[in-house]
């Protein structure tokens, strides 16, 4: 009689190599990538260090609030507040803050002119949820605001 144990045991390592290979496609999107660039899913694209999201719903925002976000969308209105001395950019569903000391560099370079109401911009940083202004995203740095066709 020949033995049965190495036919069982090769049965039960292709079984936990299908396993393995079942749970790798199904594993969650949002866990750490590696070096790939990015992972598109429908209008969500997901990069190793921020989601990015293009024309969101209020509702997508809202599940992604407290993460860093890089979010493209049609800009509604750009305005300054004199009493503070920021640019509030207002888009459909949450605007975008720029501090005096950010607005100064913008405007050495040019970005600040290049704003325009319906065109497209996108902006980077922390989306929140505050409880007096609504959903924000604080711009930081001159990369976080890309205005034009590149956005």
């Amino acid at each position: 009689m020949r033995p049965r144990l190495p036919y069982l045991c090769l049965a039960v390592f292709l079984g936990l190599g299908v396993l393995l290979a079942v749970w790798w496609h199904q594993r969650p999107v949002l866990e750490p990538l590696t070096p790939s660039p990015t992972i598109s899913i429908g209008k969500v694209v997901i990069c190793p260090c921020y989601l990015r999201l293009s024309l969101p719903s209020r509702q997508e925002l809202l599940d992604n609030v407290n993460r860093v976000v890089s979010i493209t969308d049609i800009l509604q209105k750009a305005y300054l507040s004199r009493r503070s001395n920021t640019m509030i950019l207002k888009f459909r569903a949450f605007k975008a803050v720029v501090f005096s000391d950010l607005l100064r560099v913008l405007a050495a370079d040019g970005t600040i002119e290049r704003l325009r109401e319906g065109e497209m911009v996108t902006v980077r940083g922390l989306l929140s949820n505050h409880p007096r202004y609504g959903l924000e995203v604080i711009l930081r740095r001159p990369q976080d605001l890309v205005v034009g066709i590149n956005a």
